[in-house]
């Protein structure tokens, strides 16, 4: 156990470093560029919050139906890979909750 512990720290290490907005919101601090996703991590648990910044500013204060296909995200490396096994990005995932 201790093995599998001391491998996913290592592949966790060598991730994009996130930047931490509110909660477990988080700005990945790579590429250096704009327009980076916003992402929802709680463990392995992780998901698209906003395509960007604003975007997630934009969700957080509206009621309206903002859903976006997972294609519509900016790839990042490791953190994407993440969203993608889970499959969902949060408006997704709140229209499967929503069946």
């Amino acid at each position: 156990m201790q093995a599998r512990k001391e491998v996913v720290r290592d592949v966790v290490s060598h991730a994009p470093k996130l930047i931490p907005l509110i909660g477990h919101r988080y700005l990945p601090e790579e590429p250096h560029e704009s327009g980076n996703p916003v992402f929802s991590v709680f463990g392995f648990d992780t998901i698209y919050y906003g395509t960007d910044l604003d975007d997630y500013f934009k969700r957080e204060n509206t009621t309206h139906d903002l859903r976006l296909p997972l294609s519509q995200f900016k790839q990042i490396r490791f953190w994407s890979d993440l969203v993608a096994r889970n499959g969902y990005s949060l408006e997704e995932l709140e229209k499967k909750l929503d069946r």
